[in-house]
């Protein structure tokens, strides 16, 4: 994941996280927004009523699915409608000691410490923000992956997106010009 990455990174100006971090809230939060969307618009009735019927899942056990409800929805609700980030960063030590980062031109972390961000509040405070975004990428992709599969298709085939009808493979290229 390009957050991680850029965490571990010794050259990352730490407050220039919040840049990856809405991308990727926003990103994850609209692909499970979009069911409402693509329920109504597949041209295959079987997918689109498997995607209805995970959108319904969601909204009905939102216990089993508070990655989205307590984290993804409010956290991207939070960023964009008030500003607010319930992620925050902190230098960690070996010893897995918190101090809070002291964000300026300059890195003041020891040399000992990495950057990490953690939740502050709600369900989720206290974790490690970026395994959580991880954990809610899993999630969202399984959830998409789960509907194309209860309806016959396999997330790995090709399809024509004008009529849904599955691509012929490639055949062998011909890069001499000679048969």
């Amino acid at each position: 994941m390009l957050l991680e990455a850029h965490t571990n990174e010794s050259s990352f100006l730490f407050s220039d996280w919040k840049i990856n971090w809405i991308a990727a809230c926003t990103l994850l939060r609209s692909s499970i927004d979009l069911f409402q969307q693509d329920q109504a618009s597949c041209l295959d009735a079987k997918i689109r009523d498997e995607i209805r019927n995970e959108w319904h899942a969601i909204k009905r056990d939102k216990e089993n699915h508070s990655i989205f409800w307590d984290f993804l929805k409010k956290e991207r609700d939070s960023i964009i409608h008030h500003y607010e980030w319930p992620a925050y960063e902190v230098w960690m030590d070996e010893n897995e000691q918190y101090r809070p980062a002291r964000i300026s031109i300059a890195d003041l972390r020891l040399e000992n410490e990495k950057n990490v961000l953690l939740m502050k509040s709600g369900r989720f405070e206290g974790e490690d923000s970026v395994e959580l975004l991880g954990s809610a990428g899993a999630w969202v992709e399984d959830r998409i992956f789960s509907a194309i599969r209860r309806a016959g298709y396999s997330p790995d085939e090709e399809r024509n997106i004008v009529n849904f009808s599955k691509r012929p493979k490639a055949g062998p290229t011909l890069l001499s010009g000679k048969i």
